[in-house]
């Protein structure tokens, strides 16, 4: 009977403190309506894919101030697509990847100045 009551106890101690740590204070969500009501909107252009490199590439040069032509994206685009970087697991894999795919792109599809625009961005980060 000792032993039936002390589980039974222990039972519902254990559901109220997982019914307690499940639910949230009603203070947080009152809080957390009123920051994203006061948070500006996020300007269209960072309204990027974070799945696709070419998007994110593309929003780097025009974050950097580098204009492409129509031909120039097209190009970017085809050289993007042929790198798988979702194929490798291996974060070194993936960093040779995008540098040998950025080296592609500098030689191929920027011109002079805007290569020359890239690095002198990439030198103030």
């Amino acid at each position: 009977m000792k032993r039936s009551l002390f589980y039974f106890t222990f039972m519902v101690i254990a559901l109220v403190f997982a019914a307690c740590s499940d639910s949230a204070p009603a203070t947080e969500g009152a809080e957390g309506e009123a920051s994203a009501a006061e948070a500006p909107a996020a300007p269209a252009e960072r309204q990027i894919s974070q799945d696709d490199p070419a998007d994110r590439l593309l929003s780097k040069y025009q974050s950097m101030g580098i204009e492409l032509s129509e031909e120039q994206t097209a190009s970017i685009r085809s050289i993007t697509g042929k790198y798988d970087f979702a194929s490798e697991t291996d974060k070194g894999s993936r960093q040779t990847m995008r540098a040998s795919m950025q080296k592609e792109i500098m030689e191929n599809v920027l011109t002079p100045e805007q290569a020359a625009a890239y690095e002198a961005a990439r030198q103030k980060r």
